[in-house]
């Protein structure tokens, strides 16, 4: 699987209704996000982009498992397409 750039997070965050969240998340938001989707939910963050308490990070995972929800989803169409284009030829 390749690795999920922050401009992809950013770009799928953006598209985000208003109402749905609170506030939109900051950069530093973003890259955890993206550090989650990389690596997983349960590793632990480096200490550039961490704060003291791991804790507090539920707000990050939860956006990093359903962009890969999204991102998975997306994979799937785009190959479903990839099919019906490849058997019409």
């Amino acid at each position: 699987m390749r690795k999920i750039t922050i401009k992809e997070v950013k770009k799928w965050v953006n598209s985000f209704p208003i109402n749905d969240w609170s506030k939109k998340p900051t950069q530093l938001e973003m890259k955890r996000i993206t550090y989650f989707c990389n690596h997983g939910t349960n590793s632990r963050l480096p200490e550039n982009i961490s704060s003291k308490n791991d804790l507090m990070y539920s707000r990050e995972k939860t956006l990093a498992e359903k962009y890969l929800k999204y991102q998975g989803l997306t994979e799937s169409i785009r190959r479903i397409i990839r099919e019906v284009i490849r058997e019409g030829k």
